[in-house]
């Protein structure tokens, strides 16, 4: 069983959506409103705001994603069984100047060696996309 716990407010975190009878679902908890729902196009990836997906990748269309509100301060915590594939998705960071914590955790991704796997564009044109990683 692995642990990931992320603390940024933009970051989601995905897990597969189905799982055989020998595996375990992931579990994550939150201190605060959270919602667990299938990744789609045009789904409000923050509960309190009016942004959405616009794309998503089809090989990543089978997964679930959280929801949660933005600019939320609180831990995820996800335990999740060992081999099972985590996503994780982080601002594009073109805002990363006034988001120091963003540039310390996307370092602590590359040391860890989760994989870079594509971009899911987003509404918020601030922004742009988010970025996914895999481990």
């Amino acid at each position: 069983m692995k642990t990931l716990l992320c603390a940024l407010s933009l970051i989601l975190l995905l897990g597969r959506s189905s799982y055989s009878a020998e595996e375990q679902p992931v579990r994550v908890s939150y201190e605060g409103k959270i919602e667990v729902k299938e990744l789609e196009p045009n789904l409000p990836y923050l509960s309190n705001r009016k942004y959405v997906l616009e794309s998503v990748p089809k090989d990543l269309r089978s997964l679930q994603i959280t929801v949660l509100a933005g600019n939320a301060k609180k831990p995820i915590t996800a335990s999740i069984p060992a081999d099972t594939p985590v996503y994780v998705c982080v601002d594009s960071g073109r805002n990363a100047a006034r988001e120091p914590a963003l540039e310390e955790f996307l370092e602590k991704l590359r040391k860890d060696e989760w994989t870079y796997v594509g971009k899911i564009p987003v509404s918020d044109h601030r922004m742009e996309y988010l970025r996914v990683y895999r481990k």
